[in-house]
């Protein structure tokens, strides 16, 4: 059931159902926690996702101490330079981070749902170099 809650959470965040998406996956991360226990490596991604959720809702000391229960769970499960404790960490740190209120992100695997979501309201990420260009609105707009 968590695996098919998370599946539906995760086509829900991609048609921008945040809410819905955030009810779906919270509830895929209670159940596999209880089936397999709250530092199991199954838990990363629904944890990855649900940060995505967050940011999209503008939630971002919820999606900061998601991001550091999954580094927590990285650093217990792929110690050393394991490239899934280091995604953790890049993650956890782009959260720390703010540049006079614009955070730096590090275009993870949810950076297109956190662009489109948070980004867009200050301008655009350029998926090739992931800087942030500023918005342009129509004339006589903004």
């Amino acid at each position: 059931l968590p695996i098919a809650q998370y599946n539906i959470g995760a086509a829900l965040l991609h048609e921008r159902r945040w809410r819905e998406a955030q009810a779906l996956i919270a509830e895929a991360l209670a159940g596999a926690g209880r089936l397999q226990g709250e530092r199991s490596a199954a838990l990363l991604p629904m944890l990855d996702l649900l940060v995505a959720v967050h940011d999209a809702l503008g939630e971002d000391a919820r999606a900061l101490a998601l991001a550091e229960r999954g580094l927590a769970v990285a650093e217990a499960e792929f110690p050393g330079t394991h490239p899934r404790h280091a995604d953790m960490l890049v993650e956890t740190g782009a959260r720390r981070v703010d540049c006079s209120g614009m955070r730096i992100d590090p275009m993870s695997r949810a950076a297109s749902v956190r662009a489109v979501s948070r980004d867009s309201r200050r301008g655009r990420v350029n998926s090739t170099t992931g800087r942030l260009t500023p918005p342009r609105f129509p004339r006589g707009a903004g």
